[in-house]
């Protein structure tokens, strides 16, 4: 099984590789953005490339609750669930002024001086498949860099709870239980941290004292559709003033409450299947984690 080792100061995180026939697992895109390219009184045009280029990897993995545990070393003894949880913790922090090492131990890749992928809100995601317990899908997005730029003491901790669910999402007046089919997307990533393009072959980072992306896309099913999406609609709509709503794992995932607030145009999408009586359809509910 492949792995990419992440490392930064004292904290190394591994990140097992989806091992499937013909799946995409890794990829890295070369890019020369700052190239210019001159228009000239001649056929082709005149090409100056003076400034540094762009070094992009995408890292698909899954933790799993089946790997072999080394019963000398406990850390093999973390769930699919804590490593999800460490891997977005590390991502969504300020980097210290230090780049994230990138070890991938397939032949073709070397060693590689990283960050978060710069500008994204969604640099990593976490796939929580309802049905399929004990496994995280993962999405990771990387950029090359020369070096960082600011030092945010920035750690962040997602909250953590024991338990069985179900998991809950509250508002000022009102609880709804989402207990049917229900699949959370989970992204983190540090946006307003971008590139600055250098002399050198690669960029460097400007790590600034931004908020962080944290957010959450959840969808599942309810068998009293009239009751629960009224439920969800009108704490949708209502204005929060300075409150928050409230989405609660109750230990599902092994994550606890997180103060949300709707996100977006289209924060919540009902839809009804024909052919399907008695059963109500929320393909996305859009969250962000707020203070």
């Amino acid at each position: 099984m492949a792995v990419a080792t992440l490392s930064r100061g004292n904290t190394t995180l591994t990140l097992p590789l989806i091992e499937e026939a013909n799946q995409l697992v890794v990829s890295r895109d070369i890019g020369k953005p700052n190239q210019q390219i001159q228009l000239t009184g001649g056929l082709n045009p005149r090409a100056i490339d003076q400034r540094s280029g762009i070094v992009e990897y995408t890292l698909l993995g899954r933790y799993t609750d089946t790997q072999q545990f080394d019963p000398e070393n406990e850390d093999t003894r973390k769930t699919c669930y804590v490593e999800a949880i460490q891997l977005a913790d590390f991502i969504k922090s300020g980097s210290g002024g230090n780049p994230i090492t990138l070890d991938i131990d397939i032949p073709e890749f070397e060693t590689a001086q990283v960050v978060p992928q710069a500008g994204q809100e969604q640099a990593l995601t976490l796939e929580y498949i309802p049905g399929a317990p004990g496994q995280v899908l993962v999405n990771l997005g990387l950029s090359s860099v020369d070096r960082v730029n600011g030092s945010p003491e920035q750690q962040a901790e997602t909250p953590i709870s024991q338990g069985n669910g179900p998991i809950q999402l509250r508002g000022p007046s009102r609880t709804v239980n989402l207990v049917q089919d229900v699949e959370v997307l989970r992204s983190v990533g540090r946006p307003e941290s971008d590139l600055g393009t250098d002399i050198g072959e690669l960029p460097y980072y400007n790590d600034r004292f931004k908020s962080a992306y944290d957010g959450f896309e959840l969808s599942f099913q309810s068998s009293d559709p009239s009751g629960t999406i009224r439920d969800i609609a009108d704490m949708f709509s209502q204005q929060l003033g300075f409150e928050t709503l409230v989405l609660d794992f109750q230990g599902v995932y092994g994550m606890g409450a997180f103060n949300v607030v709707p996100e977006g145009s289209q924060a919540l999408r009902h839809a009804r299947t024909t052919g399907i009586e008695g059963h109500g359809t929320i393909p996305t509910i859009n969250l962000r984690r707020v203070r």
